[in-house]
This record gives C-alpha cells, structure tokens and sequence, in this order.
C-alpha cells in the first residue's frame, strides 16, 4: 500500500464502536477494546512515514446495528446487565448495515480524512468525535 514500497496508498478504516468512546456498563471488555483499536488507529495515522506514503487511516465508531449481536442482547449469558442495554437502545436506536456500510464509505472517499473517528447512532446520525 505504501508508496514507497511500490503501492498506491491508500485508506485502512478500522471498526470500534460508539462503546469505545462511552462508558458502556453492559460489556466492559468489549468497550475497552473497541477503545484500544479508536488509540491504535489514531496513533498510526500520526505516523509521519504513513502520511508521507500516502496511507491513511481512519476509524467507524458505530452505535447498535441490526446484527446478530444485537439480537442476542436479550441472553443473559451473552450480555451484563441486559435491561441496561435495552435503556441504551431505547435511547440511541438499531440502525441498519447498510446505514453503517454508508458512514464507512464516507472514511473512505473523503482524502483529507485521517485519523478521523466517525461516530454514528440511528438517533444522532453522523459525526466525526475529537479526542
């Protein structure tokens, strides 16, 4: 990918979770490494070699989608504290993959975009979080 080893450049867009960035209460390992990969990507993108080669990199952050995660939210076994994340869900909504696989595209085709984490929620939409 890089240029100087004989690529193109290109972007890498990692997927976290809005998770990442919220305290979640229902799944404290997930959120903190879906928080992890927000940092790693972050710090790579300040790479000034990978700037340089034309690599870019650039992390979705999206809130509940219509996955077979979600739909195992109501298993006690699989999620902590499950009426907490049906309060969550009630509050920022299910959006759909394809909402998800739009705001991914967005990552992709915008060039000045790097190290931008794209936080997306069917009730707020989209919006690019500052760390």
């Amino acid at each position: 990918m890089r240029r100087d080893k004989g690529g193109n450049g290109g972007v890498i867009v990692n997927i976290a979770s809005m998770a990442g960035i919220n305290p979640n209460p229902c799944g404290p390992v997930y959120g903190a490494t879906k928080s992890a990969i927000i940092m790693y990507s972050q710090a790579w993108a300040k790479n000034p070699e990978l700037a340089a080669n034309g690599v870019r990199i650039n992390v979705l952050a999206p809130a509940f989608a219509d996955t077979a995660l979600v739909a195992k939210m109501k298993d006690t076994t699989t999620i902590h504290l499950p009426t907490v994340a049906d309060q969550i869900i009630a509050r920022v909504g299910i959006m759909t993959p394809e909402d998800v696989a739009e705001a991914l595209f967005e990552l992709v085709d915008d060039q000045n975009k790097t190290g931008a984490v794209l936080k997306i929620a069917k009730a707020t939409g989209k919006e690019y979080h500052t760390v």
